[in-house]
């Protein structure tokens, strides 16, 4: 099987039989902005997510998520001294206790751009040095870096050159 069919198997093939993909499971202008930037392909095993963007909102960024856990270790030592220094009989319950974890930011109400990275489209089109532009949650613009200039306004840009744009896979819990 080809890493293009592989990788169908997590976009475009659950999509269309959940009827979705008219919405998701490719990048396509008026598609909902369901995208993973990945550090290298994402079937290398050095490949990491890098951010996930559901209806252009950012869920998960590895940035954020590194200075998260830097500030819950610099909590919890905190919390267990203070705790060792009260002699609290809750200190053994209170470190089993699961510290905060990584929420959605705020729904962006604001346009961005991905300029730079590798586009996978989902349908074995792949656009180099690709602008991918997001505004209300819909993917507007998906084109070649240098083809012509952004002639609207766009508030953020993710710089993600030597980086990979691939649907949001689509994941069964059941």
């Amino acid at each position: 099987i080809s890493e293009e069919d592989a990788l169908k198997f997590v976009t475009l093939n659950p999509a269309k039989l959940l009827h979705l993909d008219d919405r998701v499971g490719s990048l396509k202008v008026g598609k909902d902005a369901d995208v993973v930037l990945w550090s290298d392909h994402p079937l290398s095993i050095y490949a990491k997510a890098e951010k996930t963007i559901i209806e252009g909102v950012t869920y998960f960024d590895l940035a954020r998520d590194i200075q998260m856990r830097e500030a819950i270790k610099k909590e919890k030592s905190e919390l267990i001294n203070l705790m060792l220094q009260e002699n609290s009989v809750l200190f053994m319950l209170c470190i089993t206790i699961g510290f905060a974890q990584q929420t959605p930011a705020p729904k962006q109400t604001k346009d961005f751009a991905i300029v730079g990275a590798t586009a996978h489209i989902g349908n074995g089109t792949i656009i180099e040095n690709s602008i991918i532009i997001v505004s209300n949650g819909k993917i507007t613009t998906i084109r070649p870096e240098g083809s012509t200039p952004i002639t609207r306004q766009v508030i953020d840009i993710i710089d993600a050159k030597g980086k990979h744009v691939y649907p949001g896979f689509i994941v069964s819990n059941g």
